[in-house]
C-alpha cells in the first residue's frame, strides 16, 4: 500500500527586522536594498527584509517591509512550512515559536546563492515522508530590479522646463520605452522623445528604443521598422512574463 503524500501548509508571519550584520548579506540597486540572513543557526537562512537605497526620492535607510494592523511595526520575511504528516512545523527560527506541533528549523533544508549583484535566492527542500517519492521544493527569490525609470507625472516637478527635463532624460536614459497608442503615436512632443533615443541608436543594436503596443494602433514611417512588444489583449501576468 502506497504511503501517504506529504501535504504541507505555507504560510508567511513577521518578526521585527533586524539591522544588517556580520550574518546578513545586501544586495540591490541605488532605489532598494534587501538585506538576506545568510547564516544558519541564526535568525533563519534566507530570511529577508528591504529598505530604500541611496536614490530613493525618500533616501536611503527607510525600512519597506512592515506588520501590525498599522503597519507601524518595520519587519522582515518569516516563513513556517506545516507538515500535516509528520506533525511538524519548519520554521525560519525557533526563537520565540509557539507551536502544537513539533518545531523544526529550515536551516538544514536550505541553500542561498546570489542573483547577480541584486538579490538572493534561498532554495528549500523538504524530503517526502518514509519512503513516498513526494516532496516540496521551494525557491523563494528577493531582488531588487535592475532599472530605475524617469516618468513625467512622477518625476518632473510644477516650474520646471519640460523641454529641459525631457533632453536630459533622453540623454540619460539607457533605454526608451514607447507605449504605444493611437494618442502616443498623435503627439508632437512623443515623436520629438522617440526620435531622439532613435537618432542615438538607428541601427538598433543597443537596443536604446523599446516599443509596446499597449492598445491596438499601426505605427508608421520609422516605427514601422522596429519590432514592437504586444501586450494588446494579453492579461497582466502574462504582459509581465512578456515584458521580462
Amino acid at each position: 500500500m502506497r504511503k501517504p503524500a506529504l501535504l504541507f501548509v505555507i504560510t508567511l508571519a513577521s518578526l521585527l527586522v533586524l539591522p544588517a550584520a556580520a550574518d546578513s548579506s545586501v544586495a540591490g540597486n541605488g532605489f532598494f536594498q534587501v538585506i538576506v540572513e545568510d547564516t544558519a543557526g541564526a535568525d533563519g537562512l534566507g530570511a529577508f527584509s528591504l529598505r530604500t537605497g541611496p536614490n530613493h526620492p525618500a533616501g536611503g535607510g527607510h525600512d519597506v517591509l512592515f506588520s501590525g494592523a498599522s503597519a507601524q511595526d518595520a519587519a522582515s520575511s518569516y516563513l513556517t512550512v506545516r507538515s500535516y504528516t509528520t506533525g511538524t512545523d519548519y520554521v525560519q527560527t525557533t526563537r520565540g515559536a509557539a507551536s502544537a506541533y513539533l518545531v523544526a528549523p529550515l536551516d538544514a533544508l536550505a541553500t542561498m546563492e546570489p542573483i547577480g549583484s541584486t538579490g538572493f535566492r534561498t532554495t528549500y527542500v523538504l524530503p517526502g515522508f518514509g519512503d513516498a517519492p513526494d516532496s516540496l521544493r521551494i525557491v523563494s527569490e528577493i531582488e531588487a530590479a535592475g532599472f530605475t525609470t524617469i516618468i513625467q507625472a512622477w518625476d518632473f516637478r510644477p516650474g520646471e522646463n519640460f523641454v529641459v527635463q525631457m533632453q536630459r532624460a533622453a540623454s540619460e536614459a539607457e533605454r526608451t520605452v514607447l507605449v504605444l497608442t493611437e494618442d502616443y503615436l498623435k503627439s508632437a512632443f512623443a515623436l520629438a522623445e522617440w526620435t531622439a533615443a532613435f537618432a542615438q541608436d538607428p541601427m538598433g543594436t543597443g537596443g536604446r528604443l523599446v516599443p509596446v503596443r499597449v492598445k491596438a494602433c499601426e505605427p508608421g514611417g520609422l516605427l514601422r521598422a522596429i519590432v514592437f512588444i504586444d501586450l494588446v489583449g494579453l492579461d497582466e501576468t502574462t504582459s509581465r512574463e512578456r515584458l521580462r
